[in-house]
């Protein structure tokens, strides 16, 4: 392709960017440190409370999902504590809970599942076709 400018200026143009990226991505790198170390005192000091992982997990349940920790619950119950797709009890899940299951399309919460039933939706789109067509696989694969 033609440009407006030489080679050689285009080359001493794109060294100096990316230069530049190298100092911003070093600068952030030394606030990323610095944030840690300026919160790390301010705990010891004791003007900056430790975050409650009970109150982050229910914060974030309420952004991401927007549920509570109390609909969460509820569905525990509704469900025996069990996965939706595969039955598997939560206490047998890493953390000891279900994972929340939700419509990527809608943000609406359809369940609870394991880990493994829940990466089985995401790797399928949530496509009923995808996984249509994995079961007529396994179908013909345990014929032969």
């Amino acid at each position: 392709g033609l440009s407006a400018i030489c080679r050689d200026c285009q080359n001493a143009k794109d060294r100096a960017r990316y230069a530049q990226k190298d100092i911003l991505s070093r600068r952030k790198g030394q606030k990323s440190v610095y944030d840690k170390e300026r919160r790390e005192r301010l705990r010891a000091e004791g003007k900056l409370k430790k975050p409650d992982p009970e109150t982050q997990r229910e914060q974030r349940m309420k952004r991401e999902y927007g549920i509570t920790i109390k609909d969460y619950e509820d569905m525990v119950k509704a469900q025996s504590n069990q996965c939706a797709i595969c039955l598997a009890p939560g206490e047998a899940e890493r953390n000891g809970k279900l994972v929340i299951d939700h419509c990527h399309a809608s943000g609406k919460v359809r369940g609870l599942l394991c880990n493994k039933c829940n990466l089985l939706l995401g790797h399928a789109n949530d496509t009923i076709e995808r996984l249509e067509r994995a079961i007529l696989y396994l179908s013909k694969r345990g014929e032969g």
